[in-house]
């Protein structure tokens, strides 16, 4: 497997997710650990790109590593604004059966489990901004929950309590996988567009998406899917 160590979007933003806010802390120091307890993944290691790489699709002839499954083809397909990401990759190569048929996706281990009654808050301004009123939802669901964290990066969480002052606990992970344990044990995930939601979705949790006027591509539709 193949990871890109810094991933941007079209306006350059990084596209963070967990763990210290470090230049040299990248994509595969946060997913390494994770990827490693998946059934299927034998082996990762850091992939050094040579000078002029630039992980377009022509960048890859000539490279010594083969390549059985580009992620990155999905993103040729239309409506991919629209269409659940799981099924854009079932359409991409070609597997005809029900992405629901394999809920949980995601295995991870059963290390430092929590039995208390909490939730996480995972938001980003990356995707809108702080939307919708996060404030409103926390004073809200604070009565269903001893307590509640923010989790992901901390200059989120400065970002989140300048606007709403919720005064919520921030919770650290050092990982994907450190963040994927909490969501694991949580009684509830909120959160909007990013890694979190999908770990949410990976693990079957119940989870309250911030909805995007304009895509439905991070919408599953199940049960355990609240849209905001």
């Amino acid at each position: 497997m193949i990871i890109k160590e810094i991933f941007e979007d079209h306006r350059g933003h990084i596209n963070g997710n967990t763990g210290p806010e470090s230049s040299n802390y990248t994509q595969y120091d946060a997913i390494k650990d994770l990827l490693l307890l998946q059934p299927y993944i034998k082996q990762v290691e850091r992939f050094t790109p040579p000078l002029g790489f630039d992980y377009s699709p022509m960048s890859w002839p000539g490279m010594i590593h083969k390549i059985d499954y580009d992620l990155d083809r999905s993103r040729l397909q239309r409506g991919r604004k629209y269409i659940f990401h799981v099924q854009r990759y079932f359409d991409t190569f070609g597997i005809t059966d029900d992405w629901r048929n394999y809920i949980p996706w995601l295995t991870i281990d059963e290390e430092n489990k929590r039995t208390d009654n909490y939730a996480i808050f995972h938001i980003t301004d990356r995707w809108h901004g702080f939307l919708p009123d996060w404030r409103t939802i926390y004073r809200t669901e604070l009565l269903k929950y001893d307590r509640i964290y923010f989790t992901g990066y901390k200059s989120d969480y400065y970002k989140f309590e300048e606007r709403y002052s919720t005064l919520m606990d921030y919770l650290p992970t050092g990982t994907l996988l450190d963040l994927a344990r909490v969501v694991r044990d949580a009684q509830a995930v909120y959160t909007n567009q990013n890694c979190c939601l999908v770990l949410a979705q990976g693990l079957g949790k119940k989870y309250y998406l911030a909805r995007n006027a304009d895509r439905t591509h991070c919408h599953t539709g199940n049960a355990n899917e609240i849209l905001l």
